[in-house]
C-alpha cells in the first residue's frame, strides 16, 4: 500500500514540475495564422493596388472574348465568310475555353496560380498578336481556338489567386468589385471598333496590347501566400506578406517561417469532429 501512495504522489508533481517549462516554450514561439495576419492587415495601398490590377485582368479578358461579332464584317469582306463561319469562329472561344479550364482543374494545385496565369496571359497575347496576321480563314479558327483556351486559365484561376491576399472582413465586396473591369474593357472594345471600321486585323492587334501589359503586370505580382504555405513553402509565404504589409505602409512584427501555419491545427480538429 505505501508504494501505491508513493507512486500516485510521484504521478500528481510530475506535470507541476514540468507545466513552466512547456508554458516558457508556448510563449517563446507563438504560432501565426496565416488568416489572422490577412484580417489583421487594414485595408490600404496594397489592396487598392491588387483591385485595380483584378479590375484591368478583367478588361483584357472582355477585349479579347468579345471581339469576335466586331470583325465579322471585315472578315467577310477578305475571306468572304458566310454567316455559318463566322458562327464557328464564336463558338471557337468556349470550345477553346473549355480545355483550358480543364488544364486548370488538373494543374491548378500542383503548379500553382502564378505561373499557370503567367502562361495564360503569354500565349493569348502572342496567339492574338499571330491572329491579326493569319494568312487564312482555316489558319484564323486554329489560332482562337489556342488563344481561347490560354485566355480561360485566367478566368478559371484569377478569382482564386486574387481572393488569396484578401482579408476575411471585405473579401465579398472587393471580389465583386473586380468585375468593373468588364464592362470597362467592353467599352474600349467598342470605341475601338468604331474608329477603326472594318479593319478586322488592327482591331485584333488592338485587344493583344493589354494582355501584353497584363502578362507584365502579372510577372511581377507574387504568388498567393496560401498557396505557397499549403505547398510546405512556409518561408515564401512570410515574404510575400512582409511585402504585402511594405506596400501598404503598415507595421507589422515578421512572421518566422517556423511558426507562420495555414490554420489552427485543433480547430481544424474540432472542426472534423462535429462534422
Amino acid at each position: 500500500a505505501p508504494s501505491v501512495c508513493r507512486r500516485e504522489i510521484f504521478t500528481v508533481r510530475r506535470p507541476s514540475q514540468r507545466a513552466p517549462q512547456l508554458h516558457a516554450l508556448t510563449i517563446a514561439m507563438p504560432r501565426q495564422q496565416l488568416t489572422d495576419v490577412l484580417d489583421a492587415l487594414p485595408l490600404g495601398r496594397f489592396h487598392a493596388l491588387h483591385l485595380c490590377h483584378a479590375c484591368f485582368a478583367y478588361g483584357a479578358m472582355a477585349m479579347c472574348q468579345e471581339v469576335a461579332p466586331y470583325i465579322f464584317d471585315g472578315l467577310t469582306r477578305e475571306y468572304g465568310a458566310s454567316g455559318f463561319g463566322n458562327g464557328l469562329l464564336a463558338a471557337a472561344f468556349p470550345a477553346g475555353a473549355g480545355a483550358g479550364a480543364l488544364l486548370c482543374a488538373w494543374m491548378g494545385d500542383s503548379v500553382g496560380r502564378r505561373p499557370l496565369l503567367l502562361l495564360g496571359a503569354g500565349v493569348s497575347a502572342v496567339f492574338t498578336l499571330l491572329m491579326a496576321g493569319a494568312p487564312s480563314w482555316d489558319a484564323l479558327l486554329a489560332l482562337r481556338l489556342v488563344q481561347s483556351a490560354a485566355a480561360s486559365i485566367i478566368l478559371s484561376l484569377f478569382t482564386a489567386w486574387y481572393a488569396e491576399f484578401l482579408p476575411t472582413i471585405g473579401r465579398g465586396p472587393l471580389t465583386a468589385s473586380m468585375s468593373l473591369g468588364w464592362p470597362t474593357g467592353r467599352a474600349i472594345l467598342i470605341v475601338c471598333a468604331a474608329a477603326l471600321g472594318n479593319d478586322w486585323r488592327l482591331l485584333v492587334l488592338a485587344t493583344a496590347v493589354p494582355l501584353a501589359l497584363l502578362f507584365l503586370v502579372q510577372y511581377a505580382a507574387p504568388e498567393s501566400p496560401r498557396h505557397m504555405l499549403v505547398g510546405g513553402d512556409a518561408a515564401g509565404a512570410a515574404r510575400v506578406l512582409e511585402q504585402i504589409h511594405a506596400t501598404n505602409r503598415t507595421p507589422w512584427a515578421k512572421a518566422e517561417a517556423d511558426t507562420l501555419e495555414l490554420a489552427d491545427p485543433m480547430a481544424l480538429a474540432s472542426d472534423s469532429e462535429e462534422a
